[in-house]
């Protein structure tokens, strides 16, 4: 046993509770993989800051202005459901029910989320028995990060050329209204391609093929990291990699704990004549108090990053947190 395991059943287990399918011999590194694709699908309930682009603005104002009676209606419910959606995200709490019901099955590829980085909702407010909300004739596409949540604009959820999962003018809204958002994803030193057509752009995903995209004179590679050839989300496999270094770094260094790591746990009352045995937890099971947070985020901290993927080193016996910090005492 050692952490690798523990991760193992950690994730199984989380993907059991979600309803989630997967191949009981599924590699470490793919179940990690599909691990991360869900939190990144479903959206890690926290409270975040909500931005409207003018451009959302504008469909607001259009979707109010809606002359038919029926399709008034459909509108009037959509845009109540942007101002509900808003106040879930602003307030930390799930919304899960306005996402694709796709979302927990294994083989669903959100080929819009993996190449653009862009969730969408369906807005309607009234919620069927699965969970979900009605599907509507209208779709929310926004940005959603740890921090904020980014609208970008309001579209039809039916087009009959399929193309609104690849319009490239999303990418164009959120650089003239977010141009931070995108500035990190410029390939500097690289000019501008061809111009891709939403076709051409649709086309290159149904083969899982990755591109860059042109924003004005620049040349910006594709906000959700993309895709590998077999449809999965590739940054979800580098945090899935990344994931696993981290744990192999602790799980060396805790094969064989240093001496002031010992006596720090006999300080707290905990008998390691015998051995000390850790383990890896979720680390909201932990119930961290803000010092454990704080001491967990610093710089110094050997587990920082492991703290940032939500999992903690503890002492197996008394699921005691362990700190370890880098920095040489003074």
């Amino acid at each position: 046993m050692g952490f690798r395991s523990d991760l193992a059943s950690l994730i199984r287990q989380e993907l059991d509770n979600a309803g989630i399918e997967y191949e009981d011999d599924l590699d470490l590194r793919l179940l990690t993989a599909r691990y991360f694709e869900l939190l990144t699908k479903r959206i890690v309930p926290t409270p975040r800051q909500v931005h409207f682009s003018n451009e959302l603005n504008y469909s607001l104002d259009k979707l109010l202005r809606e002359p038919s009676a029926e399709p008034r209606r459909n509108a009037r419910d959509a845009w109540r459901a942007v101002f509900l959606i808003r106040q879930l995200l602003a307030e930390g709490r799930n919304v899960t029910g306005f996402l694709s019901k796709q979302i927990d099955e294994p083989m669903f590829t959100d080929g819009l989320l993996w190449d653009f980085g862009i969730h969408h909702f369906h807005l309607n407010t009234t919620f069927e028995a699965t969970g979900f909300v009605k599907r509507s004739d209208y779709l929310l596409f926004a940005i959603v990060t740890d921090t904020d949540a980014y609208f970008l604009d309001i579209r039809p959820h039916h087009d009959p050329d399929g193309l609104q999962w690849v319009q490239q003018d999303l990418i164009d809204i959120a650089y003239s209204n977010w141009p931070k958002l995108i500035e990190k994803q410029v390939l500097h030193g690289i000019l501008p391609g061809p111009n891709l057509t939403d076709e051409q752009v649709k086309e290159l995903r149904r083969k899982n093929v990755n591109h860059a995209v042109n924003v004005g004179d620049k040349a910006v590679a594709l906000m959700g990291g993309g895709m590998m050839t077999d449809g999965s989300s590739t940054l979800c496999r580098l945090r899935g990699m990344q994931l696993l270094d981290e744990i192999d770094r602790h799980q060396t260094f805790f094969d064989m704990p240093p001496a002031e790591l010992l006596a720090e746990l006999t300080g707290r009352g905990i008998d390691v004549t015998g051995g000390v045995e850790f383990r890896l937890l979720p680390l909201e099971s932990l119930d961290p108090a803000t010092e454990l947070l704080d001491a967990l985020n610093d710089e110094n901290c050997m587990s920082q990053k492991l703290g940032t993927m939500g999992l903690a080193v503890v002492e197996a016996t008394t699921n005691t947190p362990i700190v370890v910090s880098l920095k040489e005492p003074a």
